[in-house]
Formats: C-alpha cells, structure tokens, sequence
C-alpha cells in the first residue's frame, strides 16, 4: 500500500507515542482527500483521478460543510500538499502522471490555501480576543503563589503519611503545576515533561552559594530552537520537590516522570488538576496553562516595560519568541493606552504649534538600544542566547535601515498542524535577493495549543 510507504517515510527513526500520533493524523487526513478525489472516477488504477483540480477545489468546501474551523481546512491542505511533494518525487509504480501534471495539482493546493490566509489571520485575531476577556489579574498571580506556599507542604505531610493516597496526590499535582506556571507561564509540555532525573542534576549541579536550584527540562514542544526550558526554585521550593520524590520512590511507578500517570506516558490530566486546585484557593475562573501563559506574557513582557533586548530574554526564557509572544499572548492596548496613543497623533498633527515636549504616555525608551554605539543599561544583553547574539552581529546599518525588504519562507518546511511551533522559529524568514524561488507552500502561523 502506497500510503503504507508514506507513513513509514514520515515516521522516520522518531518513535515516541506523540509523533506516532500525529503520523497517524495526517496520513488519515490523505486517505480522507483521496477518498474524495476519487468519487465519480471512471479509473482509480493509474492515479488520472487526481489530475481533477475542480474537485480539490470543492474539498475545501466540503471540509467547510462539514464543520472545520478555518485552520483545520488549511491543516488539511498543508497535509495534501507535503504529499503531493512526496508523489512527485517518489510516484506509485502503476501510476500514469506526467510531472506537469502532479505540478498542476500542487499549484491548486495553493490556489486553495493563499485565499483562506486572510481567514486564518481573523480566526486568530478573534481567539486573542477571547483570551484578553480572561487575562488573570496581577493580584490573582500574587495570590496563587501565596496559597501554593501555604497547601503545597500541607499535602507533602499529608502523603508522606498516606503515599498511595491518590486523591491528595492529585491535588498536590495541580498545586504545585499553578505555583510553577504562575511564575514563568511554562507551557503543559513542561510541566508534564519533567523527569526525575533532571531534578537530580539540578542538586547535583548547585554550588554551595548558588542562591537556588536550575531545573532543566530538555523535552518540550520549542526544544529544536530555544534548548531546556528552565525552572528555578529557591531553596525551600526545591526542598518540596525533593520530598515528593521520596515519596514517589515509595510508589514505583513507570516511568522517570515527576508527574507521574496510570502510565509511563505524561500525564493527561494536569490541566483538570490546575483548574481543581485554583477553585480549592477560591480564585475566580476556570484558567487553562495557556490561560497562564498569556496573563504572564502580557503582564511580563508588556512593550513599553522593557528595552528590546530585555523583552527577548524573557521571551526566550519561555521558549517563544517576541513575536510569537506579540501575536498570540500580549493583549491589546486597552483604552487608557489608547488614549494615550491618540493625544501622541493630535500631538503631532496640531496647528498651534506647540514647542514643548510631550510625555512618552508608555514610557518607552525613544532612543534605539540596537543602534551602534547606544549604551545598553540592562546589564542582561550578555545574558542573551548565543543564537539571538548572533542575529545581532549579522544585521548591518543597512538592514536596520531598510523597510521594504521581502522576506521569503525556507525551503522544506512541511509540517502539519502537530508540529508547528507557533512561528518560534528564530531567523527562519531571510532576505532574499536574486534568488531562485521554489514552489511552497505559504507560511502559516498557527495558534499555540497545550
């Protein structure tokens, strides 16, 4: 079976159950298409039922038919898209299809996809929206990490009594995942993803005037470009987790994971877990991480807080990027800002001709801290990313000057919508000059899910 060989090929040699998962997805979303394609074909044999781009073109409205959301329509067409590329490249042995012709049909793909890219772009204006309605309040955040520090050694007393008792486990879990996310806004992959072992080599590697422990978490979703996700605890924080695993060696569970399951796989239900010890500390809503990681973000790495260099850091800290971090989790201006912003336009457009100064209403450091020769007082560039350093070097007086330059997608890039990592993908658009452009796929920003 050809869509055998397809899977095979996408599989590779990665083999953990998420990937296997996904694999699975998108070659079930190509059987759906070419299901489809196939309806009213007089021959299926040789593969001339695909050459048919007016039905691909009534695909798109039957998935709309069905009931898909915008992103998952154009999730589809990226799937069939990365086939066709594999087609092309590696054709069935029986089939008839000339190069032209399967280039045809990846011209259709993207006759389909550019026009729903404006749709995308709405959906996920709207759902930024619909996360600003629930942003948690600074003084809520305060509050979380003040009723963790008094339940979370409460429920360690308790299990230390009671190991196997499943119910205070749980609660413990959900506690000690709020106290965590309510300070960095660590995605559910982070938490989930901690092993035991890595908090070992977080005593291991502690000095004896370290002021904490470092946790580094090497298995989450923006690994590939932003290395461990990094958790400190101070030492009475550390003496909890440290307690847990005494009691967890008790239990033998499968598997290294701090947040253990019924199994060795990551734990499922840590977000019903959150959401049970937030109601238990009387906090209003029902907040998700990614709940959490928008109130951090946007309270955070609000624009006129930090210089730009000071804004990336943070951002790096957790594992996206400023712009990703600008899209998808920083809230909009609300209307105080907005005032603000609209006396800077009369300012500007004012006939009295007025001399005096007017106040930054943000204070935002109106002298550039990228330009050649600006002083940095942060004190924290060095501290960057050897990455982003590197970006810094490369970027000439020309570039920064520059404002209509044209940045094109690399090359390659075929991902579906489980492996998208949210655009936090440093440097992955360059300028091009003079280059050969290769048909591919448009870009697509795909909102963050946990």
């Amino acid at each position: 079976d050809y869509l055998d060989d397809y899977r095979t090929f996408l599989r590779g040699l990665h083999q953990s159950k998420k990937h296997i998962d996904n694999v699975a997805s998108k070659v079930m979303r190509i059987r759906r298409f070419l299901n489809f394609m196939a309806v009213g074909a007089l021959r299926l044999w040789d593969w001339s039922f695909l050459t048919r781009t007016e039905r691909i073109m009534e695909w798109v409205g039957h998935l709309k038919r069905c009931g898909k959301k915008v992103t998952t329509v154009t999730f589809y067409l990226r799937n069939v898209y990365s086939f066709f590329r594999y087609f092309k490249e590696t054709p069935p042995r029986n089939c008839r299809l000339k190069g032209s012709q399967i280039t045809a049909v990846l011209r259709s793909i993207l006759q389909c996809i550019s026009p729903l890219l404006r749709d995308v772009s709405m959906h996920q204006m709207k759902v930024k929206e619909a996360k600003q309605m629930r942003v948690i309040s600074v003084a809520d955040l305060n509050l979380c990490q003040q009723r963790c520090r008094e339940a979370i050694p409460q429920l360690l007393e308790r299990l230390e009594k009671e190991p196997t008792d499943h119910k205070v486990r749980y609660r413990f879990f959900g506690f000690l995942a709020a106290f965590i996310s309510s300070i960095y806004g660590h995605r559910t992959g982070v938490i989930s993803n901690m092993t035991v072992t890595e908090v070992m080599n977080a005593r291991k590697k502690a000095k004896e005037d370290s002021p904490g422990f470092v946790i580094n978490i090497a298995h989450h979703k923006t690994n590939r470009f932003f290395g461990y996700a990094q958790v400190f605890l101070k030492p009475d924080e550390f003496a909890w987790m440290e307690r847990w695993l005494a009691v967890r060696q008790k239990l033998k569970p499968e598997g290294d994971l701090v947040f253990f399951g019924a199994t060795a796989q990551p734990n499922k239900n840590l977000v019903r877990f959150l959401q049970t010890a937030w109601e238990e500390m009387g906090l209003s809503g029902k907040p998700t991480f990614t709940d959490l990681r928008t109130a951090i973000a946007s309270h955070l790495q609000a624009k006129e807080r930090h210089i730009p260099q000071v804004r990336e850091l943070i951002s790096a800290a957790m594992c996206h990027d400023v712009r990703t971090a600008d899209k998808f989790y920083t809230v909009f201006l609300d209307p105080v800002k907005c005032a603000a912003m609209r006396d800077m336009f009369e300012e500007a457009t004012s006939t009295q001709g007025s001399t005096r100064e007017a106040p930054a209403p943000f204070d935002i450091p109106f002298t550039s801290q990228s330009v050649p020769g600006t002083v940095d007082t942060s004190g924290l560039t060095s501290q960057l990313p050897p990455r982003r350093k590197a970006q810094r070097r490369e970027k000439t007086p020309t570039e920064t000057a520059s404002e209509g330059h044209v940045s094109y997608q690399e090359s390659g890039s075929s991902e579906s919508a489980e492996d998208e990592e949210d655009d936090n993908h440093p440097g992955q658009s360059t300028p091009v000059q003079g280059a050969q452009l290769e048909l591919i796929a448009p870009e697509l920003t795909v909102e963050p899910s946990e």
